[in-house]
């Protein structure tokens, strides 16, 4: 599959174009999930991933301190370790409802 992808890539400018659009949609789809779930690891994966991203389409500000929100949450367990010990428990989103807290 991975080779006919490759190859695909290198044929069509449609098909990477949408294989482009899959793999944006799919980092947004991980990042929502991560904030549903209240997973904070996978919420600052998800941050590391998108990175690239923003700095290709020139969002300016995003760009700028994106890296720097990222470097201070990785120090969070050095600098703020009680903190740190929360956010992991999923207390650095705020859940709607009860639903997903049962899965």
């Amino acid at each position: 599959l991975n080779s006919w992808i490759t190859t695909s890539k290198g044929k069509s400018v449609q098909f990477l174009y949408w294989s482009t659009v899959f793999k944006i949609e799919m980092m947004l789809l991980a990042f929502v999930k991560s904030l549903r779930i209240g997973n904070y690891k996978m919420f600052l994966s998800c941050l590391e991933r998108v990175v690239p991203c923003i700095f290709a389409i020139d969002h300016i500000h995003f760009s700028r301190w994106l890296p720097v929100f990222i470097n201070d949450l990785k120090l969070l367990p050095m600098k703020h370790a009680s903190i740190y010990k929360e956010f992991l428990s999923g207390k650095f989103t705020n859940q709607k409802n009860s639903i997903l807290e049962k899965e």
